[in-house]
């Protein structure tokens, strides 16, 4: 029987909404697809209106990860999430790939970004940067994607 791993860490997931308002249904969309991209691994969901990272706070769970409506976890990266929080690491990098950028061409784009924090880590202000990331332990999470459309 294999263990359910969600509930020996759990994970606060921030979305940060930049645009449009949760409300339209564009946005209740791609915010649908970004919680469900997840599967059991979340334990909770805060919806962060505008930059808001005064809104990212001390959780109550082990791990924190801050995502935007637009973007999803693959299906590698959702099965292998619940090993890498079982692990001593302090922060994770993840690999993110969209496919358009800002001119709306389809050239991939290809970015590492610190996304997956143990909730210990503070972040400087307005920014995905730990403070004091010279002292964190990090690794990049190669196992799959994060993706953005």
């Amino acid at each position: 029987m294999s263990e359910d791993r969600s509930k020996i860490c759990s994970l606060t997931l921030y979305i940060v909404n930049v645009g449009k308002q949760f409300s339209e249904p564009s946005k209740l969309a791609s915010l649908s697809k970004t919680i469900g991209s997840f599967g059991k691994t979340v334990n909770e969901v805060i919806c962060l209106e505008g930059s808001n990272w005064e809104g990212i706070v001390e959780t109550k769970n082990d791990w924190f990860m801050i995502m935007y409506p637009e973007e999803y976890l693959d299906e590698n990266l959702c099965e292998v999430l619940p090993t890498y929080l079982a692990t001593d690491y302090d922060c994770f990098i993840f690999m993110r790939i969209k496919d358009t950028d800002k001119e709306g061409t389809s050239t991939p784009q290809v970015f590492q970004e610190p996304r997956l924090f143990r909730k210990s880590v503070k972040l400087q202000k307005g920014s995905l940067i730990p403070i004091d990331f010279e002292k964190i332990k990090f690794t990049r999470v190669l196992d799959g994607w994060l993706i953005g459309e």
